[in-house]
């Protein structure tokens, strides 16, 4: 299909979505439109049938009512053939009849027959011979058949046609038996021709069905809505065939017949659905879904080719930017998938050290961040984000605290193997994931050591976590390293202080050397008994001594205060203040005098008789400022000679095969992240690319100024492979190496 690839992006966009879209749409319609077609048919016929039983069962249920309340007559004392035959007798036995008739709002009026007089019937209005019965009903049937009905030993329904009108009446005998089961009387319902409609009346009132009763003489009844001439015509058939087939044709018209029967009445429920009404209803409804389906095409159409210029919005931007670096024109006519596979390759081919040097800075942002969020420096959510996926930081319960892992067990080895061993720990326990806690981890660079920030959503505790990691680091290496915990923190500012106290606990083992694990919290802070005795906080001593050591004065300075407090509120004689105040000014003495030296003891002379903890304070503050500052400042001038030593290596040892970012951080005791992180600040670029830039202009330079030849200029400054670093020229200089000694020459 040659024609898909002449398409441009924006055309193969719209195209794609139509054609996915049509995949699936048009199968789909089909079989909905086949599905409900067929589902409404049967839905029709099922209701229609379902209508039919219900209407059935209702019905049944009625003259079962009957059933029970003629039942009840042998036990009624006032109802008997001796009273309603006795004239004097017989008022109270009608009285107890009529309640028959009016249990049951059906019943139009009650008979009562006796076999023994089987020439009278009594009702609640009195007795009637039968003559006169048939008469007064108007009846068209003749006293056997009616004496016939009256003598069955089972209940019988009845439909007998009057003469006038050639309407029906409705008569139910049931037969009334006495203890020995006998039939000694029937009771004769005539029933409510309205009642019968009220019953039937779901059925009577379908525009495209008809309803009939069919007796035990197979004789149809039809009711006020049907249609007299079907009625007719079913008529005939019942009298030729003796049945009703399911489906019939009548007066190019199809029927469909439902059919249940009640043996024990001896009665047939007849439902005719006219197939053809019903298909116009069904037809309709297929219209409606066509145009359903035709609207949704439509839509679809449209929102295909919105989706699809949508889609194309960011390749018109690559199609910009490539234009812009190839320097071309926009062109009217979109570019097609060829044409930007094409440029873009063309493009990463010539920048392919951006994927490296985006590989290279990923790590150093991350462990920037880290050390940032360690030191203090940042404490917004948008660093911890950056680390931590929002499930953990998110949570009301998170919880921060650090882990610092030293390497002092291998410091017999190398410091290539060191510094590889905790590259290998660094990339195996950062890669491990748990679902209630998240670490991130960074070298030291002023010990040998590696620190952990974790992230926890606060279900598990600080123990159980710590457990766990040491359980990966023993499934790691076999090596038993020494690991300082800082307490936990909900507060980003409490980061920095967690990773002083860690390393504080780890510094903490030489005074308890017992064990692996060390906790900041273990350390002993006892609290005074009462305001005569004398305790030192020795683990706010440490912390202070180790915040001041890293030159971290915020931590130092919040710590200070600690300690101040709580001589305020535990070291309140005179006696006690001063050895609290000794204790604590020969704490700035042992890490200061190795700072600044005998200047710090011409500061703390003032102090010799301080009288408050407000002077103390404020006077220590200075000193920790002091203290600090030149810290910062060694670490400053230590860190630019390293700065320089390092660019003063890098060239004298260019040219060589055996410069590389590895053999550079083994030399000066660097993390390779470090390396980069110097780089960037002094070059705006990564190591490699430095080399790569430096080797360049070298070469560049040797061609213009030596007569060497092209592949001893390039071998020499550190490039074996002459071919592939032609193409490299090439692509970063625009012309070949020999074409750019003749240019410059000539110039």
């Amino acid at each position: 299909m040659k024609w898909i690839r002449k398409l441009n992006i924006l055309q193969y966009s719209i195209f794609s979505y139509i054609f996915f879209f049509a995949l699936i749409f048009i199968p789909m319609s089909l079989v909905w439109y086949t599905t409900s077609r067929h589902s409404v048919t049967q839905q029709l016929e099922l209701s229609s049938k379902n209508a039919l039983l219900q209407a059935k069962a209702s019905f049944e249920s009625d003259l079962s009512q009957l059933d029970l309340i003629s039942q009840q007559l042998p036990y009624d004392s006032a109802i008997s053939l001796e009273y309603l035959a006795d004239p004097y007798e017989n008022i109270d036995s009608r009285s107890a009849l009529a309640k028959y008739r009016l249990n049951n709002s059906m019943i139009e009026e009650a008979y009562l027959f006796y076999p023994e007089d089987p020439e009278t019937f009594y009702s609640a209005n009195g007795s009637t011979k039968i003559d006169a019965l048939i008469e007064l009903r108007q009846q068209n049937v003749d006293k056997e058949e009616l004496l016939t009905l009256l003598n069955a030993p089972i209940p019988s329904f009845s439909i007998l046609e009057e003469k006038v009108y050639g309407d029906k009446s409705f008569f139910y005998v049931v037969p009334i038996q006495d203890a020995f089961g006998k039939n000694s009387a029937s009771m004769i319902y005539v029933l409510r021709k309205s009642s019968i409609d009220a019953i039937f009346s779901p059925l009577l009132n379908e525009a495209h069905g008809d309803f009939y009763l069919v007796n035990s003489q197979d004789k149809l009844l039809g009711f006020s809505n049907n249609n007299p001439e079907l009625a007719t015509a079913l008529n005939k058939k019942l009298a030729t065939k003796g049945s009703l087939s399911e489906s019939f044709r009548w007066e190019n018209k199809n029927y469909l017949l439902h059919q249940f029967t009640n043996d024990l009445l001896d009665l047939e429920y007849v439902y005719v659905l006219n197939t053809d009404l019903a298909s116009a209803r069904l037809t309709q409804i297929y219209q409606a879904s066509i145009y359903t389906i035709i609207g949704i095409l439509i839509i679809g159409l449209f929102s295909s080719i919105f989706l699809g210029r949508q889609s194309y919005r960011p390749y018109e931007k690559i199609e910009r930017l490539l234009l812009k670096h190839e320097h071309e024109q926009p062109q009217k006519r979109a570019l097609s998938f060829e044409e930007v596979h094409g440029k873009l390759s063309t493009f990463l081919t010539e920048n392919s050290h951006l994927k490296e040097e985006i590989k290279q800075q990923t790590p150093f942002i991350k462990e920037s961040l880290l050390h940032q969020l360690l030191t203090g420096q940042r404490t917004d959510e948008l660093s911890l984000q950056e680390l931590f996926s929002p499930l953990i930081i998110q949570q009301a319960t998170a919880r921060y605290f650090t882990i610092v892992i030293s390497f002092e067990a291998t410091s017999h080895s190398p410091a290539l193997y060191r510094d590889s061993f905790s590259n290998q720990l660094l990339k195996e326990l950062n890669h491990i994931q748990y679902a209630h806690f998240e670490w991130c981890g960074t070298k030291c660079l002023e010990e040998e050591a590696v620190t952990f920030l974790i992230a926890s959503s606060g279900e598990l505790t600080q123990e159980e976590i710590v457990e766990r990691i040491v359980e990966d680091m023993r499934n790691f290496s076999d090596v038993t390293l020494p690991i300082g915990i800082g307490k936990e923190t909900a507060s980003l500012k409490g980061i920095k202080h967690s990773f002083i106290e860690a390393l504080t606990a780890l510094d903490y083992r030489f005074e308890n050397p017992q064990g692996q694990i060390f906790f900041f919290e273990s350390i002993s802070a006892s609290t005074p008994q009462d305001h005569r005795s004398f305790h030192f906080p020795e683990d706010k001593q440490l912390k202070l001594v180790q915040s001041l050591h890293l030159g971290n004065e915020g931590v130092a300075l919040e710590t200070l205060e600690e300690l101040i407090h709580y001589g305020v509120q535990y070291c309140v004689t005179l006696q006690t203040f001063r050895m609290y105040s000794y204790y604590i000014m020969n704490t700035y003495v042992h890490v200061g005098i190795a700072v600044i030296g005998d200047a710090l003891l011409t500061e703390l002379e003032v102090l010799i008789d301080v009288k408050d903890y407000q002077q103390l304070h404020r006077k220590l503050q200075e000193i920790t400022q002091m203290i600090c500052q030149e810290v910062a400042t060694k670490a400053r001038e230590e860190e630019s000679h390293v700065k320089e030593a390092l660019f003063s290596y890098i060239d004298a040892h260019y040219n060589t095969d055996f410069l590389s970012l590895e053999s550079i951080s083994d030399h000066f005791n660097l993390t390779p992240t470090m390396i980069n992180k110097i780089m960037k600040e002094e070059t705006n670029t990564t190591f490699a690319k430095y080399i790569a830039n430096l080797r360049l202009e070298k070469i560049k330079q040797a061609l213009v100024e030596t007569d060497q030849s092209i592949k001893e200029i390039i071998q020499s400054n550190g490039y074996y492979d002459v071919s592939n670093f032609t193409r490299k020229f090439r692509t970063t200089v625009g012309v070949t190496p020999g074409q750019y000694r003749t240019m410059y020459r000539e110039g």
